[in-house]
């Protein structure tokens, strides 16, 4: 059982609050199962596990995490998307301009500047390719890249997983490749004994950026946030499903018809 689990996190609230206690929503793909309180930070995630009539495993149970910021772009966007946004505000900012300007003096000073500073090619390809340039606010104007609005362009990270449930071999956590560009092809993925079976927490470490302007420049200072989230381990025997029993089992069949007189 592939068991999914979403960390949508509110930065800019989380970055306000120094803390993400109330700004973290869980979703994954088992409250059929019995997962319950999905959508809050308090979802308990349910972990089925099924067994052998001998106790061995039947079938692997692994646990899978990715966190994205709510007000972050889509994660299936092309990854080109900010370096054509970026083209698209430069070439509308420079045809303002030269919709301003009269003497043609000026607009050559305009397009070798427009062509010293971005390339011949167009805008600048932002230093982290995951980096929103020029973002906009749900109102359409453009955020300052050394405001907290900024920052909430930007996934969160989960960088470690650790706490009880590691500790006591519930979980086994490990990064995995992943075609993510955001993560640099990682992610974080565990199996679980399902032998363990009851109420488990664990720690997830999230990073979160927080934009500081010094000395005329924008910094990023990593923050690692901790975050509780808890698991429920439950175990049943597999069946034959058709007949309810133990595997392999025998499938009923119906009694043989008494043969009639004189049949051969």
């Amino acid at each position: 059982m592939q068991n999914s689990i979403v960390l949508l996190v509110d930065v800019e609230a989380a970055l306000a609050d120094s803390d993400l206690a109330d700004n973290v929503y869980l979703v994954d793909n088992t409250r059929a199962l019995g997962s319950r309180d999905e959508g809050r930070a308090t979802m308990v995630s349910c972990v089925a596990g099924v067994h052998n009539p001998d106790g061995s495993p039947a079938a692997e149970a692994v646990l899978n995490w990715i966190a994205y910021g709510i007000s972050a772009l889509p994660p299936t966007l092309p990854r080109s998307f900010n370096l054509r946004s970026h083209h698209v505000a430069h070439d509308h900012a420079l045809l303002e301009k030269l919709a301003a300007t009269t003497h043609p003096r000026d607009v050559a000073a305009l397009l070798a500047a427009h062509h010293e500073e971005h390339g011949a090619f167009g805008a600048q390809r932002s230093a982290m390719p995951y980096l929103p340039v020029d973002p906009r606010s749900a109102t359409g104007e453009f955020v300052s890249p050394d405001a907290v609005d900024y920052a909430a362009h930007l996934n969160p990270e989960i960088v470690a997983i650790r706490g009880e449930a590691v500790e006591k071999g519930v979980i086994f956590p490990a990064l995995y490749g992943s075609p993510d560009f955001y993560t640099e092809g990682w992610y974080w993925s565990a199996s679980v004994d399902t032998n363990k079976v009851g109420l488990h927490d664990y720690i997830l470490d999230l990073r979160l950026l927080r934009p500081t302007r010094s000395g005329g420049a924008v910094t990023w200072a990593p923050e690692i946030h901790p975050f509780k989230v808890q698991i429920e381990v439950s175990a049943s025997t597999m069946v034959n499903g058709f007949t309810g029993g133990p595997l392999p089992g025998v499938l009923p069949l119906a009694p043989p018809l008494p043969a009639a007189e004189g049949a051969l």
